[in-house]
């Protein structure tokens, strides 16, 4: 007859599981940069940038943004790839960072791009966006 596992043992595999969703996120090794699959899911200009257009689709983006624009939108990718990353994030503290990560390139373009442009108006409303979810993610 087997006996039941003590409360030591039990205890021990609660902390083994509980170490293993912890170190889990950090060890799946997610790139910063947005995979292919997940460039798909962003706007087509995103695929552009981000080296996977080619020269005649670079230079027309080039042309229909501007140099301010476009010189910087590799970071609003980022931003916008975080915020579809942490939709689906179970894990606090990887959802937190993701988050974290979104405001900071959104702050980057904010901080480069001009004011009036329709593409500085989109990105502030991300920005607060992913603050409201952080502040949700703190609670």
């Amino acid at each position: 007859m087997m006996s039941s596992p003590s409360r030591l043992q039990r205890l021990r595999f609660s902390l083994a599981l509980s170490s293993m969703a912890i170190c889990a996120p950090a060890l799946t090794g997610q790139p910063f940069a947005p995979t292919p699959t997940e460039i798909r899911a962003l706007p087509d200009a995103c695929r552009v940038r981000l080296d996977q257009g080619t020269k005649a689709e670079w230079e027309a983006y080039q042309a229909k943004l501007g140099r301010p624009i476009w010189d910087h939108l590799h970071h609003f990718c980022y931003a916008m790839n975080f915020m579809n990353r942490q939709v689906s994030e179970l894990h606090k503290p990887t959802r937190r960072n993701q988050l974290e990560q979104a405001i900071n390139n959104y702050d980057y373009v904010l901080a480069r791009w001009p004011k009036d442009h329709p593409l500085y108006k989109e990105a502030a409303m991300g920005k607060r966006q992913a603050e409201i979810y952080l502040q949700m993610v703190k609670l």
